[in-house]
């Protein structure tokens, strides 16, 4: 990942949070002479009752920022949000991919590493989401294997036509990467971390739900420290038992 003479490589992790009531947007950067690897979006530790709170957007801004977007319809209501950019010096064959699906309802993309490049990190975006559209939510951004990206977003406007965009970083494959996961079962509120084995630090992170409804959304996807990632989801389904997937990109 990084120069060979470089030993244990280091990881920045910049952050900014906004706090605000209803929608809430947020960028940050990496420092000079970094690139974008991974990134993510928190919303803090959020009361078992915030049922109306969801991550719209988590997703690069070119190839050293990290916009994140979230809502919350509960009136009056105010929350920080917090936007995280994972950068490392520029790696080796580094490049950003991006694919797009226009629909309605439940919107499914996949996007690949090209060329035998590895997969350091992605996200998952829906462009400029009116101020309105407050059934809209992230439900699945997590890694497929070691090489891509899929996103899963839904709105339960009937009728209402969106693009989601996932995104997907790539850099040549590198010594010691691998990928990490833990998962939970339970109904209500989703809280599961995962870290990094073996000394390793984290590049990037995913949250996945699987084959999901329009009661669940991703409330949380973000780093812990610099070796593991926290995923929080919630399902206002009374009594519906789901499984969310902690997902953590490792390199030495």
């Amino acid at each position: 990942m990084c120069p060979s003479d470089c030993g244990q490589c280091q990881n920045f992790i910049v952050t900014n949070s906004a706090t605000a009531s209803l929608h809430y947007n947020v960028d940050v950067y990496c420092p000079g002479g970094t690139v974008l690897t991974g990134g993510g979006c928190t919303q803090g530790d959020l009361p078992a009752a915030s049922n109306n709170v969801a991550i719209t957007d988590s997703r690069p801004i070119g190839t050293t920022g990290w916009h994140c977007r979230t809502r919350d319809i509960s009136i009056a209501t105010t929350r920080t949000t917090t936007a995280y950019a994972i950068c490392l010096p520029s790696p080796s064959g580094y490049t950003r991919v991006s694919s797009s699906i226009t629909a309605s309802g439940h919107y499914n993309v996949d996007v690949y590493c090209t060329g035998g490049r590895i997969m350091t990190g992605g996200g998952c975006g829906q462009g400029d989401l009116p101020a309105a559209s407050n059934n809209v939510a992230i439900t699945d951004s997590r890694p497929i294997g070691t090489t891509g990206w899929h996103c899963r977003t839904r709105d339960v406007a009937i009728g209402t036509t969106r693009t989601t965009t996932a995104y997907v970083m790539c850099a040549d494959p590198i010594p010691g990467y691998t990928t990490a996961s833990s998962s939970t079962t339970a109904s209500g509120h989703y809280n599961v971390d995962a870290y990094c084995p073996g000394g390793r630090i984290m590049i990037g992170g995913g949250c996945g739900q699987g084959d999901v409804s329009n009661s669940t959304a991703i409330t949380d996807s973000g780093p812990i420290g610099t070796t593991g990632w926290h995923c929080r989801t919630r399902d206002v389904s009374t009594g519906t038992s789901r499984t969310t997937t902690a997902y953590v990109i490792c390199a030495p």
